[in-house]
């Protein structure tokens, strides 16, 4: 293994990345949606805290990839519209603009990257609702299957700073992709996510055997989420890079059969295009 490779792995096996912390609206608003006597009102408190969060709200509020049908114009109308479960998801879509999806010497790619990031999440969310899968954790798995990727990019910085010796960026990028899952599942573990979603973030870029369909529905196993999520990246990928996404593109894809679509709702899924472009620009 090169020197660099094992820098980087004994520097992340002793906790020096630099972990993205929520803030304290975000938190506050994810503690408080966990409660079954979950306010809304003082969840509409909370967000006023949050200038930056309260503005994403709304906007989001107002987005058809949240159903939004007529115009909202108050935080509390937009918290009761969205519920407990997609209250959440905007909190944690706010952070991972603000603070996750960050790196102080990639500003583009870590850009780049957020978009993608949310698309896959939008995405993940449509297939989840075709396949009775659990959306919220579908959702989450989307958003975070590569947080730990600017954390291991600004970590790489740091060991090359540190030794005044540049690295080739294609070995960099080789060992970021090597380490990315693990590092993403326990920052979404020290975030207090729900353990299924760490072990989709931990196995997302996982292979099942060639022709293996997985259950969904009720009881569905992490392997539905983790293709789901792999399919969902792959329809992000197109629509950022302003491609077509046909019915050809997705019968391609593995997770397509793993997840047994049907003509129709491979069609459904296309038609929510523009819903997910819109949730992307309300994020701008």
């Amino acid at each position: 293994m090169a020197a660099f490779a094992q820098v980087l792995e004994t520097r992340v096996a002793a906790g020096e990345l630099d972990i993205p912390v929520l803030p304290e609206a975000a938190r506050e608003v994810m503690d408080a949606c966990k409660r079954d006597d979950c306010d809304m009102r003082e969840l509409a408190a909370i967000v006023r805290r949050d200038p930056a969060l309260a503005v994403h709200f709304l906007r989001l509020a107002n987005s058809p990839i949240f159903g939004a049908r007529t115009a909202i114009v108050s935080l509390p109308q937009a918290l009761a519209r969205l519920g407990v479960s997609q209250t959440r998801q905007i909190a944690l879509l706010v952070t991972c603009q603000a603070r996750a999806f960050v790196c102080k010497t990639r500003k583009v790619a870590a850009q780049s990257l957020r978009r993608l990031s949310v698309a896959t999440a939008m995405w993940a969310q449509e297939i989840a609702r075709l396949r009775r899968l659990n959306v919220e954790e579908a959702f989450l798995s989307g958003l975070l299957g590569d947080v730990g990727v600017p954390a291991l990019w600004q970590l790489a910085d740091d060991i090359e700073n540190a030794s005044a010796v540049a690295n080739d960026p294609a070995t960099v990028d080789a060992d970021v992709a090597r380490l990315h899952d693990h590092v993403g599942a326990d920052i979404a573990s020290r975030w207090g996510l729900p353990a299924r979603t760490v072990d989709t973030i931990r196995n997302h870029h996982s292979s099942l055997p060639e022709g293996t369909v997985v259950a969904t529905g009720a009881g569905a196993s992490v392997d539905a989420t983790v293709v789901t999520v792999q399919l969902a990246a792959t329809l992000a990928r197109a629509i950022i890079a302003g491609e077509d996404i046909t019915q050809r593109t997705i019968q391609a894809h593995p997770s397509a059969i793993a997840l047994s679509l049907y003509a129709e709702e491979i069609d459904l899924l296309i038609a929510r295009t523009p819903a997910v472009l819109d949730a992307i620009r309300a994020l701008a």
